[in-house]
């Protein structure tokens, strides 16, 4: 929220100045008025009529201090700096008559110091009180003082005594000063005006988003950070449980020390984020619950991840799902989703499972607003995170979707318990295979038989995006408006030989490459058209150098043969020092093919 301030300039040119660089003031709202010492209390009155309360009033000098006297914000006072002192004497030295200055002891200091070091003569006549300016100014002009240094206040009675009056103005650097203060001074009175030391030992202990609820559910307290990274609009003493049916799941587990890793699905086009609670008291022992969210982080290999979510096709755009991939996927999924039968997903990774998920819990007309979407990803669990595994999703409603991908990671006997475990579920079940049009589940042999045969669903085919050209286009043109729109930019299209480069590149990583490279192309491009791709394309192209480890050891080495070998452009002396073997023993791995 910007921080509302008034600004009474004692001077004209003050106001000028500081209406100037309103623009770099970004933390604030800024509003100015020129009024000096009454007129200020005026024009205080009038807003206090109008309702309008300011965070904080500047000024400068005597009205400064009249209007701290006056109201009750905080009131900041323009000081004058060094360079302001030194502006004025560099104008005053070329005077060849008497100078005097009136002034309180703080300003009179300053000037003196400054002066005596770049050899400018003038009389100094210190002040306590406004009333005495009048009287002092008197006293000068009978000692032949034709200039006058002073405020504002100061100037105008010199000049209507017939004297000259120099006023001290504050420069642009004195106003910046006075705003970097009303920041510092609105962060600690921020801090110190919270009611409640639960809050404030809460928001020193986290840097995410958090939020604090009862055991209930009842929602105490959530920052604005929590709202803007997990997108979860709720209300101070809404019950989130109802709100997001998964968050109880969730603390408990995490209560329970499960074994299981948590996260938060936000949209496609974002990263997830870590779901994490613990529990703090209030000064009275009354125990709550905090729900922290923060970027994803990275788990080991061994484990499961569980991923929940709800309303991701808010940020899937229906360009994409009018793919023909998707209409004739949604026509196999609509009766199995009836008969509640596991539903099969065949696809490399990134060729849009998890959006065909998304777009049939969305679609689905039984579902209702309890359901949730729990995405699991396995790889190499224990047998007690697996056991917990199958607890959690035996939990989960008739209304909810589970998406399994890794099972080829989980043992046979895993499979097995799966296999049993399949029939007690509520909620629709779909697994993920890794595999193109000629995968038969029968076939693999990381798949146990037992589960194979129970797994009779049709299969739904995600071919790669390099055989799909008509939605790899439809797919970058999506892409480009996302970004245009999160980067403020109006790139309106691809030059020809750019796209004909992205559509002959193999994007082994799918809409998740494309995505990626995409959002590069958008980044860098400054005019309307993205022209130069092979930079990028590039690199994505080394970044994505994998080896798929569900095969034999044999044909994972000569894998990384073939890779190093590439990278090598075909130098097998090269390849050979780079992997620790003699060129013979290369040759030979090559030629076992």
């Amino acid at each position: 929220m910007a921080i509302n301030v008034l600004v009474v300039a004692p001077y004209r040119g003050l106001a000028i100045l500081t209406k100037e660089i309103k623009k770099e003031l970004v933390p604030f709202k800024v509003t100015v008025h020129q009024a000096d010492l009454k007129e200020s209390l005026a024009i205080i009155d009038e807003y206090e009529r109008k309702g309008v309360n300011f965070d904080y009033i500047v000024s400068r000098g005597g009205t400064a201090k009249l209007l701290r006297k006056y109201v009750d914000s905080p009131v900041i006072e323009i000081n004058i700096s060094g360079y302001d002192i030194l502006r004025i004497l560099a104008l005053l030295k070329s005077y060849n008559t008497k100078i005097g200055m009136v002034g309180f002891e703080s300003i009179i200091n300053s000037f003196e110091t400054v002066a005596s070091v770049i050899q400018v003569e003038m009389s100094y006549h210190t002040i306590e009180k406004e009333e005495e300016v009048e009287r002092t100014l008197v006293r000068l002009s009978e000692e032949g003082i034709r200039i006058v240094v002073g405020d504002a206040v100061t100037v105008r009675l010199a000049n209507s005594m017939g004297m000259q009056g120099v006023l001290i103005t504050s420069g642009r650097e004195s106003v910046l000063e006075a705003f970097e203060k009303i920041e510092s001074m609105n962060k600690e009175i921020m801090m110190f005006r919270s009611k409640n030391i639960l809050f404030e030992h809460l928001l020193n202990r986290v840097k995410a988003g958090v939020c604090l609820i009862e055991e209930d559910g009842t929602l105490v307290f959530n920052n604005s950070m929590f709202s803007k990274m997990s997108k979860l609009t709720m209300k101070q003493g809404s019950n989130t449980y109802q709100q997001v049916p998964y968050l109880k799941t969730v603390v408990e587990e995490l209560e329970s020390n499960s074994p299981l890793h948590f996260q938060l699905g936000i949209t496609q086009f974002d990263e997830v984020l870590s779901l994490d609670t613990g529990r703090i008291s209030t000064e009275n022992s009354h125990p709550l619950i905090y729900v922290e969210v923060g970027k994803e982080r990275k788990f080991n290999d061994n484990g499961i991840v569980c991923t929940y979510s709800r309303g991701l096709m808010d940020s899937t755009p229906y360009y994409l799902l009018e793919d023909e991939v998707f209409r004739k996927g949604r026509d196999v999924a609509t009766s199995l989703l009836k008969e509640k039968k596991p539903i099969l997903l065949i696809g490399e990774e990134g060729t849009g499972k998890r959006m065909f998920v998304h777009y049939l819990f969305h679609g689905f007309e039984d579902m209702e607003k309890d359901g949730t979407i729990l995405e699991v990803e396995l790889s190499r669990p224990s047998i007690a995170t697996f056991n917990r595994l199958i607890e959690l999703i035996k939990k989960e409603s008739a209304h909810s979707f589970i998406h399994l991908k890794g099972i080829q990671t989980i043992t046979n006997s895993q499979q097995k318990k799966l296999k049993t475990v399949m029939k007690e579920l509520k909620a629709q079940l779909f697994i993920s295979f890794p595999g193109d049009s000629s995968y038969k589940l029968k076939n693999d042999n990381f798949i146990d038989p037992s589960l194979a045969s129970a797994l009779t669903s049709p299969q739904i085919i995600f071919d790669p995006l390099r055989d799909r050209p008509v939605s790899l286009e439809k797919a970058i043109n999506t892409f480009i408006l996302y970004y245009n729109e999160k980067y403020g930019k109006q790139i309106v299209g691809v030059k020809e030989q750019a796209l004909k480069k992205l559509c002959h590149h193999p994007w082994e990583r799918n809409f998740i490459e494309l995505r990626e490279t995409v959002k590069e192309l958008v980044h860098r491009t400054e005019g309307q058209f993205i022209e130069e791709v092979d930079g990028c394309l590039q690199c994505k192209t080394l970044d994505n150098a994998s080896i798929h480890l569900n095969q034999p050891l044999a044909q994972i080495e000569i894998d990384i043969i073939k890779m190093v070998l590439e990278q090598e452009n075909g130098n097998q002396t090269r390849t050979a020092n780079r992997l620790g073997i003699t060129r013979s023993t290369l040759w030979r791995k090559l030629n076992q093919v």
